[in-house]
Formats: structure tokens, sequence, C-alpha cells
């Protein structure tokens, strides 16, 4: 039951070796006569970090070590630092001037996620499904399991921008890419 939830909470499976790639969001939105707490925002997108291995993981493997990952995704896409083709690289298409709610779930097994965008900054909204006190970062970290709702305002040159997720142990950061569809103010 999801009495005092919302914004974004994460569902995994509960062993160590399927929480790695058996999860997803719940996204629990406002009442129907309730607004959100903030700007209401032109669109909002889940982006889910997790982890990649190039064997597969079986009940004989049930721990999975920090740093142990052979890759790290945004979205399920591998991005351009592992030396695969523009179409294992997340993208983020935004229009200029809109206003994005982001849904970040970090959902490494045993990795803080640095999250960060290319001349962007965030606020921060809400975290693990409740409205939190509004902050301001260029760049956020989400411990493993964490959700974050952050707002994303699209208000640089049209082009692309780096989006980065870096785990704590240094290895093997992934990329995506933010794209701007139209500008007016150029």
């Amino acid at each position: 039951e999801l009495d005092d939830e919302i914004g974004t909470l994460w569902w995994h499976a509960r062993s160590a070796w399927a929480k790695a790639t058996v999860h997803g969001a719940f996204v629990i939105l406002p009442a129907a006569d309730e607004e959100y707490p903030f700007p209401t925002p032109t669109s909002d997108q889940i982006i889910i970090f997790g982890e990649w291995f190039r064997q597969e993981l079986t009940e004989a493997n049930e721990t999975i070590a920090a740093g142990q990952a052979d890759g790290y995704t945004i979205n399920g896409h591998l991005g351009d630092t592992y030396g695969c083709s523009n179409d294992t690289t997340y993208l983020l298409e935004v229009a200029y001037e809109g206003l994005y709610l982001l849904r970040l779930i970090n959902a490494v097994a045993n990795e803080t996620m640095v999250f960060a965008i290319a001349q962007h900054s965030f606020t921060t909204v809400g975290q693990n499904a409740t409205y939190s006190q509004r902050s301001f970062s260029t760049s956020l970290t989400l411990a493993p399991g964490q959700t974050l709702d952050v707002l994303l305002g699209a208000n640089q040159n049209v082009g692309q921008y780096y989006i980065t997720a870096q785990p704590s142990s240094g290895r093997h950061n992934t990329t995506g890419v933010i794209q701007y569809l139209t500008s007016t103010g150029v």
C-alpha cells in the first residue's frame, strides 16, 4: 500500500543477483485535485543507472562486490566510453526553455553513482518517494537503491551536451547525450 509516498519509488527483486537485473520504477503522481509543490514540468523522464556484466549472473554468484561490473548503463545503454556504436548511447531530447522532471534511480547494487549533465544544473524536489526541501546542484550523488526527483531547466544553446554517470569506484563511467530540439534564444 502506497499511502504516504509521492514521486519516484524503486522496486527490485530481493536477491543480490536478481536485484542487478530485475527492477523498475513506480511513479506516484499527485492526486487529481492536487498539484506539484514546484513548477509543473513540461515532461518527465525516468533515468535508471544500472550495471552490465559480461557473464550471466546466477544463484551461484549471489554476492556482487563494488566495482565488479564490467560496465554501467543509463537506461540500459552503455554509452560511448565502451567503444560501442551510437545506438548504445542514451539520448534525452529536450526543447529549449522546457522544464523536465528527471526521476533518477540508482539500481547499481553496490556503487554510489555521481550524475551530471555538462553546463546544466538541477533542483532536487524529492527523494525516495517523498517531496524534499529544494536544493540546487551541478552534480548529484545517489546511494545504491536511492531515487531522486530533480528539475532540469533546458536553458542552454542548441546542441548536444554530455550526460555522465560515474560509480564511486571510478571504474567504467558511462555517458549519454542531451539533445536540444529547438532554440529561440540563440
